[in-house]
C-alpha cells in the first residue's frame, strides 16, 4: 500500500506502479494560520487582511522551506504573491518540519505560525484561521495498492480499514480530516 498526495499517486498509476483505479481518498489537509484561542482573532479572510496581518506581526514561524517543508515552501509563495516577501525576512523563523508551531505562539514566543490545519488544531490553546480561498492550498492524501504488492487481497483490506468509520477515533486524535 502506498499513501502520498494525489498528485504523486495519479503519477504512480500512470507509469504502472499503482494498480489503476485501487486509489482511495484518506486525508484532507489545509493550511492557515495559528493565532492564540484566548486572544483577538486577526482578520486573514481576504488578501490585504492577511497582508496586513502578516505586516503586524513581529515574528512569524514557518516551516523551513529551504528542507522542502510543504507549508513553508507555500508561505513563501503566498508572501510573494502578496508583495511582502522582502518585509517578511526579518519577521520569519524557520522551524523543522514535524513541529507544531502553534505551541511556541501560544507560549508567547511567537506572534503567528503558519502549517498545516492539523498541526494547529492539535496544540491546546490554538486557533486555525485558513487563508483566503485565493491562496488555499489543499493536499489530499491518497491510499493505493502498490502494482508489486505480493498480497492485493491483504492491500485491499488494509484500504478498507483506513477509511472506515472504525478508525474515526485515530483520525480525530490526530486533527485529521478525512479526504
Amino acid at each position: 500500500v502506498i499513501m502520498v498526495p494525489r498528485t504523486v499517486a495519479d503519477e504512480l498509476e500512470k507509469v504502472g506502479k499503482v494498480v489503476p483505479g485501487s486509489a482511495v481518498a484518506l486525508i484532507r489537509i489545509d493550511f492557515g494560520i495559528a493565532v492564540p484561542s484566548d486572544g483577538p482573532r486577526p482578520n486573514v479572510s481576504t488578501p490585504e487582511a492577511l497582508k496586513d496581518t502578516l505586516l503586524r506581526a513581529k515574528t512569524v514561524l514557518i516551516t523551513d522551506h529551504e528542507t522542502g517543508g510543504i507549508s513553508g515552501v507555500h508561505a513563501a509563495e503566498v508572501f510573494d504573491k502578496l508583495g511582502i516577501a522582502d518585509q517578511m525576512k526579518s519577521r520569519v523563523v524557520t522551524q523543522p518540519g514535524g513541529s507544531f508551531h502553534a505551541r511556541r505562539v501560544v507560549q508567547g514566543e511567537a506572534d503567528l505560525a503558519v502549517q498545516a490545519e492539523h498541526e494547529i488544531r492539535c496544540v491546546k490553546g490554538a486557533m486555525f484561521l485558513p487563508y483566503p480561498a485565493v491562496f488555499q492550498q489543499t493536499i489530499l492524501f491518497m491510499g493505493g495498492i502498490g502494482s508489486a504488492s505480493a498480497n492485493v487481497a491483504a492491500a485491499k483490506a488494509y484500504l478498507h480499514y483506513v477509511t472506515g468509520s472504525e478508525t474515526d477515533n485515530t483520525y480525530s486524535a490526530h486533527c485529521l480530516r478525512r479526504g
